[in-house]
């Protein structure tokens, strides 16, 4: 069938992996015969033709026997059967060996196979659907107790873990968010394989069941059996893929509340870090205020001592004894004289130009403050304007 080229198209390198996504199911059906076909031995021309595909996960690495990376795989499958005549013929695409592995069980399991009359043959071609069916169902269950796992593993701390900054705890880096991502994005996409897998295998089930009401399909008596009993195996395996839908959306909300929880702790561990530096930064202004008062205070004295030291001014010892003086009065005056007025207007300096700053930075507030509410008054009478036009 031509439409069994669309699912080729997901085979192959990709750049992306969209083409996995694309699910489908073709069918068509030709039961009465027609003149205008040629005459071929072997083929009477009353035949029908499926083509679908299905998706079924494979562990493909392990780490002390549990697994610890999957790989989604598809299936494209066609198949075209002769009711007359009883031949089949099914084409198959799939990487890897594991599917025909499961063909060659089966074949090896049938204890007397029977091709002799079309209705064993159409019974063995409902059992290949089966089979793949099967295959399609076969290891989600698995990969969902990975991806809860998986969940659990990162997430676990966020929930039962101590967040008190005194006692040990988890610290939340944007990696962790990142991570919690991309187990939400493969729990999304799960669902939405296995609702493909279930659509498809909805779409099979009742192909086969508007058989039985066709009169031109000849096998409708005695397959009836068969064809029922395949529609309740299918029914039973689209049930169960509802479920595991069921399972996965509820796991996909449990993703978005842990993952808001992450986020919140690790904005109040960011809030908790910025609040201690500014903690330490409110400390070291403190230090360097003492520092700058003592500065201010002992800056001047150190300027006047330094210029006294010079040789523009030079005291020397009076008298005719000659004995060299340690005091001198005079000195000590001069150096009060000059310090104390030195230092008051080195301070008096420096409280003016912390009002002075204040000042400007409060006038620069309240202008701001008047700016906006000029602006919501503005806003609010265009507002009303336009209310009442």
């Amino acid at each position: 069938m031509p439409g069994y080229l669309d699912f080729l198209h997901a085979f192959g390198a990709q750049d992306t992996s969209r083409a996995q996504f694309f699910a489908g199911f073709y069918q068509q059906t030709m039961l009465q015969s027609d003149a205008r076909l040629p005459r071929m031995i072997g083929h009477s021309w009353r035949q029908y033709q499926l083509c679908y595909n299905l998706r079924g996960v494979t562990c493909i690495e392990r780490l002390n026997g549990k697994a610890t990376e999957w790989s989604v795989r598809q299936a494209a499958v066609h198949h075209q059967f002769d009711v007359v005549n009883g031949t089949a013929v099914w084409v198959l695409t799939k990487g890897g060996q594991d599917l025909l592995e499961k063909l060659d069980q089966f074949t090896t399991s049938l204890a007397a196979p029977n091709f002799d009359t079309p209705q064993a043959c159409f019974g063995t071609s409902l059992e290949v659907h089966r089979m793949l069916c099967h295959w399609a169902a076969d290891g989600w269950r698995q990969y969902i107790d990975w991806l809860e796992d998986g969940l659990k593993s990162n997430t676990s701390l966020a929930i039962y873990g101590s967040q008190e900054s005194k006692h040990s705890r988890e610290t939340y880096v944007p990696r962790d968010l990142q991570k919690i991502q991309l187990w939400k994005e493969m729990t999304s996409q799960a669902a939405m394989l296995l609702t493909s897998n279930s659509n498809v295998m909805d779409a099979l089930r009742a192909y086969y069941v508007r058989l039985l009401d066709n009169e031109d399909f000849p096998l409708r008596t005695e397959c009836r059996k068969s064809i029922q009993n395949f529609a309740v195996y299918i029914e039973s395996n689209t049930v169960w893929a509802k479920m595991q839908v069921c399972r996965l959306n509820l796991l996909a909300e449990v993703i978005d509340g842990r993952k808001d929880l992450v986020a919140q702790h690790f904005q109040n561990q960011v809030a908790e870090r910025t609040e201690q530096l500014n903690h330490n930064l409110e400390k070291e202004a403190i230090v360097m205020r003492i520092i700058t008062i003592v500065t201010l205070v002992y800056l001047p004295a150190t300027f006047v001592s330094t210029f006294f030291s010079t040789d523009v001014v030079h005291y020397q010892a009076s008298g005719d004894s000659g004995s060299e003086t340690s005091y001198s009065h005079l000195a000590m005056m001069r150096w009060l004289q000059v310090t104390l007025p030195l230092t008051f207007a080195t301070i008096l300096g420096a409280w003016m130009a912390f009002k002075t700053a204040t000042i400007s930075r409060k006038s620069t507030e309240m202008k701001n403050n008047l700016i906006n509410r000029k602006n919501q008054v503005t806003s609010s009478s265009k507002d009303l304007e336009k209310g009442k036009t």
